[in-house]
């Protein structure tokens, strides 16, 4: 357990993640900060999918006279953002004590849901 103190706990495993996680629960320690980088963990496979569907509304533009320069633009920025607020949402669900599984899903719900609104209303426009 000295170990696993010592790292921080982006670096651990998931699985040692969780044995840490109910080993400080055990003891009446806060687990906070582990628990959310396990959900952060969990949910990541969410997150690869949270960038396919936010690449769907750039994917269904077709360009014939330029322009395009702006929209990888705009779609770069917008991946940055979504990392970006992953991030950040770890950081202040830690401070204001959201749940934890709650903290790592929130950024990629709201992405997914603005990616496949934004998506939608391309489909219905043209």
């Amino acid at each position: 357990m000295v170990s696993a103190a010592l790292l921080k706990p982006e670096r651990m495993r998931t699985i040692d993640l969780f044995e840490y996680i109910r080993h400080l629960n055990a003891n009446q320690q806060s687990a906070q900060r582990y628990e959310i980088e396990f959900w952060k963990k969990v949910f990541y496979p969410l997150s690869c999918l949270v960038m396919v569907v936010l690449a769907l509304p750039f994917a269904y533009l077709h360009f014939r006279s330029g322009g395009i320069a702006t929209y990888v633009f705009a779609g770069v920025m917008a991946g940055i953002s979504f990392f970006l607020l992953n991030n950040v949402f770890g950081y202040i669900g830690n401070l204001q004590n959201w749940q934890p599984w709650l903290t790592a899903a929130l950024p990629g719900m709201i992405y997914s849901l603005l990616s496949l609104t934004a998506f939608g209303w391309l489909v219905l426009k043209r």
